[in-house]
């Protein structure tokens, strides 16, 4: 099947008849693709369709790689249409799955999903709910990378010090910014980039 040929999205998709991993990873391709191109609908119904022969391949509910894939990114197109309640049950979906294939390992894909998610909460003004997500990215980030000076753990921070300026924990927010602010001089080697500029910004100096 030629997905990319002169039919239109829609007759795409219902001209696929054999179920491959590959057609499925096509086919989650080109749902990012108009993600990028923010056509959300189109997108939404790609990734419907992946994980639909997801479901037809592996077997529904089946913890597999590719399933979580789809609905990590279709979480993402989710926020974007501002659905958010769509979005948390896609990374909840996403976060049972890492976890089982993790088999009690903290993984980066883990703590990615945690981050999305906090965010997603935070969108959703539930702000205790997204604290809780920070705070368990960064135990995970801390745990992988003992050095504490990644880029994914000064933007958990800064993300946790917005959160915590929502709930009014302004000496939290502070700290987190802080700590936010350190990390990317250090990755910066003394070069004031915009990053730096704009958590000054959140911060308040």
């Amino acid at each position: 099947v030629d997905l990319i040929g002169a039919a239109s999205p829609e007759q795409r998709l219902r001209m696929i008849t054999n179920i491959t991993p590959d057609i499925i990873t096509r086919i989650g391709s080109l749902g990012m693709v108009y993600l990028e191109k923010k056509q959300y609908r189109r997108a939404e119904a790609y990734y419907n369709k992946a994980i639909e022969f997801i479901n037809e391949l592996y077997g529904k509910g089946a913890a597999v790689l590719p399933a979580a894939t789809a609905l990590i990114n279709q979480g993402a197109n989710y926020r974007h249409m501002k659905r958010y309640s769509d979005a948390n049950q896609c990374y909840t979906e996403a976060l049972d799955i890492y976890r089982q294939l993790s088999k009690g390992d903290d993984t980066e894909d883990i703590a990615k999903t945690l981050y999305n998610q906090g965010n997603n909460y935070h969108c959703m003004k539930r702000y205790s709910n997204a604290d809780q997500c920070f705070t368990e990215t960064l135990a995970i980030y801390r745990k992988l990378s003992p050095r504490d000076d990644t880029v994914d753990i000064a933007n958990t921070l800064n993300n946790q010090g917005v959160n915590y300026r929502h709930m009014k924990r302004d000496s939290n927010a502070d700290q987190c910014y802080t700590e936010a602010l350190a990390i990317y001089r250090k990755l910066s080697q003394g070069d004031d980039t915009v990053d730096i500029a704009d958590k000054l910004y959140n911060k308040g100096d």
